[in-house]
């Protein structure tokens, strides 16, 4: 069997507060596919869920998707949203890499001076609103933290 129609994504990430907003093809029936793509949204960038929200299933938006039927909707709609935060990540990355190496220069600057270090501190991963702050911290320089995923299957198994 072979599903017969796929899906896209929008994801949009909020620089003001890091909050997440996706919209997808599929229309929420019960199956709980509006927390499903939340948590891929969520997992795939490495914010927390509770910042991610979905938007109601709109045509204007997310045009094209014929219909929803089964629990292979899911799949199609958390593939698709997956994929658009795959761009997002690699958009972000740069920023991500400055703010670690930032962070270990000051963490190597405070041993040096025999300082302190207070257990937060000894962490040089950038926290995912640092990181969205740090795409849009320059006037005239702000990246595009938005992003479309489109995924159909091919066959049985996802390709």
């Amino acid at each position: 069997y072979i599903y017969a129609a796929g899906s896209g994504a929008l994801v949009n990430i909020h620089s003001s507060d890091g909050s997440v907003t996706v919209h997808h093809g599929g229309c929420e029936i019960g199956q709980g596919i509006h927390v499903k793509v939340a948590q891929v949204v969520a997992m795939t960038l490495g914010c927390q869920v509770d910042s991610v929200k979905v938007g109601e299933t709109n045509t204007d938006i997310i045009p094209n998707m014929r219909f929803t039927g089964g629990s292979i909707t899911s799949e199609i709609c958390c593939e698709a949203a997956r994929r658009a935060c795959l761009e997002l990540n690699a958009t972000l990355e740069p920023h991500r890499q400055f703010l670690r190496k930032k962070k270990k220069a000051a963490l190597e600057e405070k041993k040096s001076k025999g300082e302190y270090i207070l257990p937060d501190e000894r962490d040089t991963e950038p926290s995912w609103t640092e990181v969205v702050t740090a795409a849009n911290a320059l006037l005239g320089h702000q990246e595009k933290l938005s992003a479309t995923g489109i995924f159909s299957p091919t066959s049985n198994r996802y390709t």
